[in-house]
């Protein structure tokens, strides 16, 4: 069990850095600690941090003293909110986002540990429109951003004309395969529609993990059905080059768990 305490006493003794004067992101005062599949610490600073982009889950902050600006930035609009003390907001996934605090800002964050990205240019809007709207509609349909698309045949068949390596490739802007975003966060209909195409699944990506791996390790509701699909869809490729069915064993194992 992990406790904090962040009661007004604690919060107003912890120190506002001045990111002007740092090269390095400063510590959380209460150290970090994770929670499911983000990381959660405490920010407490003047200034502004750099922008940030998180392509794998929104991120939660809950300003615990002080008040911020908070930018978000998506393909056709950017927003500004002043947050103070006491206000929780939710980052959505796949939006570019700053922070400016001129008067100091402390803040409870929890922010997802992969598909992170950080730039101090002033100029991001989005990876590019179409990579943008390729990761919006394969966002799954229980995503509260209900106005955006979730992965419909016909619009990936549309993407897939304009997009050289899609749905067999690498998105070049996250680093990671279509299928693996897809199995990560996508809707069902897109991952059926990935496996219909015969994306290659005999592989390890950057982070080490072949997509079946990500598909156990997810915290998707239909997650089983997920390891079903890639099941049916044949052969993988072992870490070590060899080819090996992984229907029998411990992932069966795993699946009537």
């Amino acid at each position: 069990m992990i406790i904090h305490s962040l009661g007004p006493d604690v919060v107003k003794k912890f120190i506002r850095v001045d990111l002007a004067t740092v090269e390095d992101e400063p510590a959380s005062p209460i150290g970090r600690f994770d929670f499911n599949r983000s990381q959660c610490g405490v920010a407490s600073f003047v200034g502004s941090p750099p922008w940030e982009f998180h392509a794998q889950g929104d991120e939660l902050l809950h300003i615990l003293s002080g008040e911020c600006h908070l930018t978000v930035r998506e393909a056709d609009m950017e927003e500004t909110s002043t947050l103070k003390q006491g206000d929780v907001t939710v980052v959505p996934r796949g939006c570019w986002h700053r922070n400016h605090s001129p008067d100091g800002v402390t803040m409870l964050y929890m922010t997802p540990k992969e598909g992170n990205q950080h730039s101090w240019s002033d100029h991001h809007k989005v990876p590019s429109e179409m990579k943008f709207k390729l990761l919006l509609c394969m966002l799954s349909p229980s995503d509260r951003r209900k106005r955006h698309s979730n992965g419909s045949a016909e619009q990936l068949e549309k993407v897939a004309e304009l997009v050289e390596d899609f749905p067999d490739g690498e998105d070049d802007f996250t680093g990671r395969r279509w299928i693996r975003n897809a199995v990560d966060f996508g809707s069902s209909q897109a991952i059926v529609w990935m496996l219909q195409k015969k994306v290659d699944l005999a592989f390890s990506d950057n982070e080490g993990c072949p997509v079946l791996l990500s598909a156990i390790e997810s915290d998707r509701s239909d997650k089983y059905e997920i390891l079903e699909l890639l099941l049916q869809h044949g052969e993988y490729q072992s870490t070590k080059g060899s080819r090996e069915n992984l229907s029998a064993g411990g992932v069966n194992n795993s699946i009537d768990a």
